[in-house]
């Protein structure tokens, strides 16, 4: 039972709190409530919100991808993309995904554009018209939100690209990079993968990657998302 409980701390599906001001500053500290709270120089939050889509969640596969890489015109560019797989059909307990997804990432990041976003669902948007997104600074971050829906055996994806924050340029520059990527309390393991264009030399970096990914520029690595995770690269 207590094997079976750390477990649940660890993969973000159990939380608690206590109304006793110590004992609660203990459980944030250890990461057993469900806080977010970063001290990394970059940082990732992909948050799902289920809108009216009774119990689809377990039918819907998602797989996250997170890229940094430098524009023509000099900027450190970070892009987030969601893919969205419903494996489901219709039925009493599953119908099309409808979902507002938000990207938490670093204050001071800037919005540049979506790919994916829908004002409503299919049988409300035929036409599929692209959605607004909400630029919201909250829990010390800054997220991007908009909705996307997703019909029983189609796949789609989301894709947030923006700015990096000057803070995460300057720890590149700097040749020590810092992330932390959280997973969403409660959610499934997802695959996460990651290819992160520092534009100069990667000379170690924890987690590794495949041996035979040294000795570029380049930060490639496919892991899972069953707790939060921090990567570290030296330059």
């Amino acid at each position: 039972m207590l094997d079976a409980l750390r477990r649940g701390f660890v993969d973000k599906q159990l939380f608690v709190y206590s109304s006793d001001t110590n004992l609660e500053e203990v459980i944030t500290k250890s990461g057993f409530g469900g806080r977010v709270i970063s001290g990394a120089d970059d940082f990732q939050l992909v948050v799902d919100a289920n809108l009216a889509s009774l119990k689809t969640d377990p039918k819907v596969n998602r797989f996250l991808f997170y890229e940094i890489f430098k524009s023509p015109d000099g900027r450190m560019i970070g892009r987030t993309k969601i893919r969205y797989e419903h494996t489901g059909s219709f039925d009493w307990r599953t119908t099309r995904y409808r979902t507002y997804t938000r990207v938490y990432v670093p204050m001071g990041s800037k919005f540049i554009k979506v790919h994916g976003s829908l004002l409503d669902d299919k049988l409300k948007n035929p036409t599929l018209l692209e959605g607004a997104v909400d630029v919201v600074d909250e829990l010390g971050l800054s997220s991007f939100g908009t909705f996307i829906s997703i019909e029983p055996g189609e796949s789609k994806e989301l894709i947030f690209e923006y700015e990096l924050s000057p803070m995460v340029v300057e720890s590149i520059n700097n040749g020590d990079y810092t992330l932390d990527y959280y997973k969403q309390n409660g959610a499934r393991d997802y695959p996460l993968t990651m290819s992160i264009d520092f534009d100069k030399n990667v000379s170690n970096a924890i987690p590794h990657e495949a041996k035979y990914q040294w000795g570029d520029d380049v930060y490639d690595l496919n892991t899972i998302l069953d707790q939060d995770l921090t990567f570290r690269v030296s330059l």
